[in-house]
């Protein structure tokens, strides 16, 4: 998420913030702002010393570090996969930790957004100027110390569109705004991936530094799968796995006729569900995984996007998955079935087209933001994407199986800092609405 200012900073943060541009990078910290607004990682801008030139306009920080420190020869610095060298001229950067509250894979989040960032630069090349950070340096989460990972980035330029930002602007902002979402969502849709990536789930690095399948950092696939349909029956197992072990859920003991009806459908009505809903192997595509607003930055001066960040939750799966997680203020994200007005009339207009939808309906969901849904459709159409009426019938099964999947161990339940904020209280309401979306998915579906 493209972060807000804050102002509290522990000790331990700065002394490791500190500790890895001075030894990582042969870099002095000025000053080191933590920002607000992100859930998956701890976010910290960070201004570095200026380093003089001396005539090198071009060295690195680490040439620049080795000169000094053998002054008789330079130490080539070996670079890990997926990253380049920090300029010598860059004084701002971000320096963002992986949150052991996130729910992610810990073992491979930072792993999979570098390699992700490799990719996603590649895709977007076309477009006039880069989006995504240039990686300056990684370290992997060490589980056995207890360290959380880091990812060095260029800190990018630009405003943020979230906190209510890009409602307020008017609609010939919105158009131009909503254009670029559309290009840049074709750039991922059409981008061929290399020979190296073979299946589907999260990315990793092999031993060359190649970019490989791997297991997601989401709670998804704990190994890269052969088939997409391997992709899903992986998320069913983790899911499945984390409803016995949620002390929340408690594997829904408490409701012995929810969980027969949860064990039936898994026996009989997933598996053939997910033969309808999708080829075993259809075309694999780079998913974002949080494509939303809150992560895009933009030029107010060209309304041009500038940046989108915060690749997280990003995997390999296929056409439709984009779609269960992002566009949220677009309202051009697939839910499953049976939804109350005005969620399920939005969702009749993505998978039967806007024309499917009346005026009558329109008029009676007027939360709904029909001028923006129209928009978006529209700016999509234009640019080339494949939206979800374009996929139906089968998009509209697999969206009850992902929204079945999410509901049958909800993640916040096992996000430590989300839980105090919730509170018994409001933890007992989500665990009943979670109960209330599995039984509409299971009795729209015959179970």
């Amino acid at each position: 998420m493209a972060p807000k200012s804050a102002t509290i900073i522990t000790d331990e943060a700065k002394t490791r913030i500190h500790d890895i541009l001075q030894s990582e990078f042969g870099r002095q910290v000025e000053s080191i702002s933590l920002q607000q607004g992100s859930n998956n990682t701890q976010v910290y801008t960070t201004v570095l010393s200026p380093i003089p030139a001396n005539g090198t306009s071009h060295a690195t920080a680490y040439e620049m570090r080795n000169t000094r420190s053998t002054r008789s020869s330079k130490i080539k610095h070996k670079l890990k996969p997926g990253t380049e060298e920090l300029p010598v001229d860059t004084t701002t950067v971000i320096l963002r930790f992986t949150n052991p509250g996130s729910d992610l894979n810990d073992a491979v989040q930072v792993q999979n957004e570098v390699a992700m960032y490799t990719l996603a630069r590649k895709a977007f090349e076309p477009l006039d100027n880069p989006i995504t950070p240039r990686i300056y340096g990684w370290q992997a989460v060490d589980v056995e110390a207890g360290l959380p990972g880091w990812i060095l980035q260029e800190k990018m330029s630009g405003e943020s569109l979230g906190d209510g930002v890009f409602a307020k602007l008017d609609r010939a902002t919105k158009e131009s705004i909503v254009a670029d979402i559309a290009r840049i969502f074709r750039l991922l849709q059409q981008f061929r991936l290399p020979d190296s990536v073979v299946g589907y789930g999260g990315l990793n690095f092999d031993d060359d530094g190649q970019v490989v399948i791997g297991p997601t950092a989401i709670h998804a696939a704990l190994k890269g799968c052969a088939t997409y349909h391997k992709l899903y029956n992986e998320y069913l197992q983790t899911q499945l796995r984390r409803m016995d072990e949620c002390d929340i859920i408690q594997g829904w003991k408490d409701e012995p006729a929810l969980r027969a009806r949860i064990d039936t459908f898994v026996e009989r009505g997933f598996p053939s569900l997910l033969e309808r809903a999708a080829d075993s192997s259809p075309r694999p595509v780079i998913v974002h995984g949080d494509f939303n607003i809150e992560n895009l930055l933009y030029d107010p001066g060209t309304n041009r996007i500038t940046a989108l960040l915060d690749w997280s939750f990003s995997h390999i799966a296929s056409l439709s998955d984009e779609y269960f997680y992002s566009f949220a203020a677009l309202s051009h994200i697939v839910t499953h079935g049976d939804l109350p007005l005005p969620e399920n009339t939005v969702r009749k207009a993505l998978l039967e087209g806007l024309a499917a939808v009346s005026d009558k309906e329109k008029k009676e969901c007027p939360m709904a933001d029909w001028q923006l849904i129209e928009m978006t459709d529209a700016a999509f159409a234009v640019a080339g994407v494949v939206r979800p009426v374009d996929q139906m019938p089968n998009i509209d099964i697999l969206a009850d199986l992902y929204w079945f999947l999410q509901n049958v161990s909800q993640p916040m339940f096992f996000m430590p800092r989300l839980r105090a904020k919730m509170g018994p209280g409001r933890l007992k309401v989500a665990k009943f609405h979670t109960k209330n979306t599995l039984e509409q998915i299971l009795k729209r579906r015959g179970y």
